[in-house]
């Protein structure tokens, strides 16, 4: 019941009251946690202990109402004998976490000001298709209610660092159940990657979306999502299957073959100093000559150093051999460096003064010659 104390004769002045009313296809214990939680932010001095679990109480007819009033001294104070929070659960084999409501006595304490008016109050009542939320509002309060309710519901239109800890469950709860849902791996990641930036991500999104992470090649990613599950898992079972799993991530990223990937990567993205390092760590720990070689090209091709990416490129081709495929690269490699250097050149005109042509073509005959 809602214990209130009485006190003034009439309540002190506020902003005038709207009626509010929604439909949404909640239980009635979530819908009650989103509406306290919103209602307590959009009064965020009212509880004493705002990081508890907001304040409900409970109408005679057993419905669920939150409510708050006005003190002698003006401020807000939270009218009700329970905290009611949500906390996310035990996760299925799909990745979706279930949602725990717990209900826990409200702590005693003084009013400040004296005695308290019921002032605004919204009861949430079950309904067949949910729950149906009414009452009176501020229009400040009545915007955060409806805000929250529309999220719950809509979890997509949800953004980052959700403030308020009872919408944040419910918010990752629908995100992963949209995400094992969906038959498009892209959408299913993004969704997760929403999910795990509200700021209460349980350490098994964590898991997947570090598998996922893996997967697509991004060994750094990964590994930040295995330590962040490690972090915040309370299970000994799971945090040592994270370990295991980050320490395979970390083998894995530490293979030559990723390092030369990620060189590329950044060369397209004009990191060259990074694309340098790449290259030195895979060259330092399996040497292959002909792709060292002709990445070293590209690189030096990239930082302006001509003779260094004619060296880099004549060496990968005598390591190649006959290598078609590497004798074309190297013809596509510096065509467009001879433009650039001696101007467009007229079919008709003669090579024999070009002498970066000549250079390349002058190898001896173990190279295949540049067509």
């Amino acid at each position: 019941m809602l214990s209130l104390l009485a006190g003034c004769a009439s309540p002190p002045s506020t902003e005038p009251l709207r009626a509010f009313a929604a439909n949404v296809a909640l239980p009635a214990p979530v819908a009650a946690a989103v509406v306290a939680g919103a209602m307590r932010q959009a009064l965020p001095f009212a509880d004493p202990r705002p990081q508890a679990a907001p304040i409900v109480g409970r109408s005679d007819g057993g419905a669920l109402v939150v409510a708050y009033g006005r003190c002698r001294d003006g401020g807000w104070w939270p009218l009700g004998d329970q905290r009611l929070g949500l906390q996310l659960g035990a996760v299925d084999p799909a990745g979706v976490p279930t949602i725990d409501c717990t209900f826990a006595a409200r702590e005693n304490g003084p009013v400040p000001g004296g005695a308290t008016i019921p002032l605004v109050s919204l009861s949430i009542t079950a309904t067949a298709a949910g729950s149906a939320v009414a009452g009176r509002l501020s229009p400040h309060q009545w915007q955060a209610v409806q805000q929250a309710l529309q999220l719950a519901v809509r979890p997509e239109q949800a953004g980052a660092g959700l403030g308020e800890h009872n919408l944040q469950c419910l918010v990752v709860q629908q995100l992963c159940a949209l995400a094992a849902t969906t038959t498009d791996p892209d959408r299913a990641r993004a969704l997760r990657l929403r999910a795990a930036s509200t700021g209460c991500a349980p350490a098994d999104l964590q898991r997947r979306l570090g598998e996922a992470e893996g997967l697509a090649g991004d060994h750094a990613a990964a590994a930040d999502r295995y330590w962040h599950a490690i972090a915040i898992t309370d299970r000994p079972t799971q945090r040592a299957a994270l370990v295991q799993q980050l320490a395979a991530q970390q083998a894995e990223a530490d293979h030559p073959a990723y390092w030369r990937i990620e060189a590329r990567q950044r060369l397209s993205a004009d990191d060259l100093i990074g694309a340098a390092r790449c290259l030195h760590l895979a060259r330092r720990d399996r040497p292959d000559a002909v792709a060292d070689y002709r990445l070293a090209s590209l690189v030096h091709h990239r930082a302006g150093e001509p003779m260094a990416a004619l060296a880099s490129a004549l060496l990968a081709r005598e390591h190649a051999g006959n290598d078609g495929e590497l004798v074309a690269f190297a013809d596509r490699l510096w065509r467009d460096e001879t433009q650039r250097l001696h101007g467009a050149r007229r079919a008709s005109d003669p090579i024999a003064g070009d002498w970066w042509s000549m250079a390349l073509v002058s190898q001896p005959a173990a190279a295949a010659p540049l067509r």
